[in-house]
């Protein structure tokens, strides 16, 4: 995921183009899509603007086609359940394993010290998916909404076959059903701490359900995956009436 020369760098966009399945009228759209901010703090020349303004607007239309694929595919499905197979299609994972599929990781240009970082996994995974929103806002900007549409419907086939209301539901949905049906106000998140180094964070998240004096503690890679953690745990305390404790990794 190194910079490359021109040329190569040429060939490879083209070859990323038929991959993805549309031909972009305008190519510097393209090539700040797959422009790392790392750059500007490289001696890579013409490198241009990075890809955070296309990754803004590219979640907000991923996120709007997947409503609409869910909405109109599933009739009878909850607010809660869309909102949660929403989630597993745009989540970080689904849209690194997208990046893979079309190579993505073959034309990115980074920074030399960010292409270093990017071997840790889970670094990669950011880097892939924040470059896989910016094509799409990079797409709708050189075309239009039917366009998109018609593009990610086709890479997101299969996932969204695959999608189902009935699937397992993570542990933050849990707990929150769990209270809903209790009357009782959601659990508050919060992060009390941040460590590592800046491509391999760790964090320490607590969850907190005051009114029934419940809460734990748990550390992840990533904020979401401690939320998840500390939901399971104070999930657990509920389910078991168990004494309140604050439970730590």
């Amino acid at each position: 995921m190194n910079a490359e020369s021109p040329n190569a760098g040429a060939q490879g966009r083209a070859a990323l183009q038929t991959r993805l399945g549309h031909r972009f009228q305008n190519q510097a759209l393209l090539r700040q899509a797959l422009t790392h901010r790392s750059t500007h703090r490289s001696a890579h020349p013409g490198c241009g603007d990075s890809n955070e303004r296309l990754e803004y607007l590219g979640d907000s239309v991923l996120g709007l086609v997947m409503a609409e694929a869910l909405f109109a595919r599933f009739h009878a499905a909850t607010e809660g359940a869309l909102t949660t197979m929403r989630a597993r299609l745009v989540c970080n994972q689904s849209l690194a394993a997208q990046a893979r599929r079309l190579n993505l990781q073959a034309c990115l240009l980074l920074g030399d010290g960010e292409a270093k970082q990017a071997d840790h996994h889970a670094h990669r995974d950011s880097i892939l998916a924040d470059a896989f929103e910016a094509i799409i806002g990079a797409l709708y900007l050189d075309s239009d909404m039917p366009t998109v549409k018609q593009v990610l419907l086709q890479h997101f086939a299969e996932p969204l076959q695959q999608s189902s209301p009935h699937q397992h539901k993570d542990d933050k949905t849990r707990l929150q059903e769990h209270l809903q049906k209790q009357g009782l106000p959601l659990p508050r998140y919060e992060v009390v701490a941040q460590q590592g180094k800046p491509h391999a964070p760790t964090f320490t998240v607590t969850c907190q359900v005051s009114e029934l004096q419940a809460s734990a503690r748990a550390s992840g890679g990533s904020r979401r995956s401690a939320e998840q953690k500390s939901a399971r745990k104070v999930l657990a305390l509920l389910q078991s009436h168990a004494e309140p404790t604050c439970p730590h990794d």
